[in-house]
């Protein structure tokens, strides 16, 4: 084979990988729990280049919630990340975190007891985990006073940090 027949294989090639890594991507975003048992669930393991906190429902019954969260590894993610979960009081079903060239993508599966009107402040701390604002608002000026977190200004729903 000669040198441009060689070239075009490869390009065509990299065009069909580049394909699969869309549509392994498309399902992720599409797919979140599609399956009813979340252990099932195959979608793209590893962190994008974008910070995101996506959050939706697994099943029909508003019990099972999905987070996935992806932003830059940092000191103290998990233990922010964990807090939020506590402060809803969720319990985890399953979680996985993958780490490559310094980004991270968590992805949790929680037990929830809320209602649909109630994740919309979970959606904001789990942005405000993304954007490391957790432990700033948690550590503030040193005061002992709780703190309100991912609280919405026309509800007044929130969470405290102590």
């Amino acid at each position: 084979t000669d040198k441009a027949s060689l070239l075009a294989e490869v390009v065509h090639h990299v065009r069909e990988l580049k394909r699969q890594v869309e549509d392994v991507g498309r399902r992720d975003r599409d797919g979140c729990c599609s399956n009813s048992r979340p252990e099932l669930d195959t979608s793209w393991p590893f962190p994008g280049e974008c910070d995101e906190a996506t959050l939706s429902f697994c099943d029909e019954g508003g019990k099972l919630l999905k987070a996935t969260i992806c932003c830059e590894d940092r000191p103290g993610l998990n233990h922010d990340l964990s807090r939020v979960i506590r402060l809803v009081q969720a319990k985890v079903v399953r979680a996985e975190m993958t780490t490559v060239g310094g980004r991270t993508k968590s992805v949790v599966v929680m037990q929830w007891s809320g209602d649909e009107e109630q994740v919309g402040p979970l959606k904001r701390a789990l942005k405000d985990v993304v954007e490391n604002r957790v432990s700033r608002l948690a550590q503030g000026t040193g005061s002992k006073r709780a703190r309100v977190f991912g609280s919405n200004s026309e509800t007044g729903h929130g969470f405290l940090v102590g």
